[in-house]
């Protein structure tokens, strides 16, 4: 667990686990803090992330996907130069390979599962990588709530 108002501490745990990205504090003149919760489900890293101060990252997806599932606060990507809006009650999945740019609102709390590479296979024909509506997606969204 990590508890912190330093980015610069923030941003080495981000670093040790989403690895090489950049990262900035788009409101410099209010307060940051974060708060950073990790553990471990079975193959599963499940980190719970929530915080204040508007941040930038910008990252490459390594080798594992990423389910991000936003619980206050919204969560604006730019995924292979596409746009999405993350918001509660979708997910984002991030896939290895993708490039990504996104911006968080001023407050945001959310759940990002690390999903191992054996266990996500990238489909030969990518749709959306916004879970938001549909029986399908609905049943993911709930599984993933429910692992986390």
């Amino acid at each position: 667990m990590l508890q912190t108002e330093d980015f610069g501490c923030w941003e080495a745990a981000v670093s040790t686990t989403l690895g090489h990205h950049r990262s900035d504090l788009l409101t410099p003149a209010s307060p940051f803090r974060a708060h950073f919760r990790i553990g471990q489900l079975g193959a599963f890293t499940v980190l719970h992330v929530q915080g204040s101060g508007r941040l930038r990252l910008i990252r490459e997806q390594r080798e594992q996907s990423v389910l991000w599932l936003p619980l206050r606060g919204i969560t604006a990507e730019r995924i292979n130069g596409q746009s999405w809006l993350a918001e509660p009650g979708t997910g984002l999945l991030f896939q290895p390979g993708d490039a990504m740019e996104g911006e968080t609102s001023e407050t945001m709390e959310g759940l990002s599962i690390l999903i191992p590479p054996g266990l996500h296979q990238r489909p030969s024909h990518p749709g959306s990588p916004l879970l938001a509506s549909g029986p399908l997606h609905q049943r993911v969204l709930a599984g993933a709530r429910a692992l986390a």
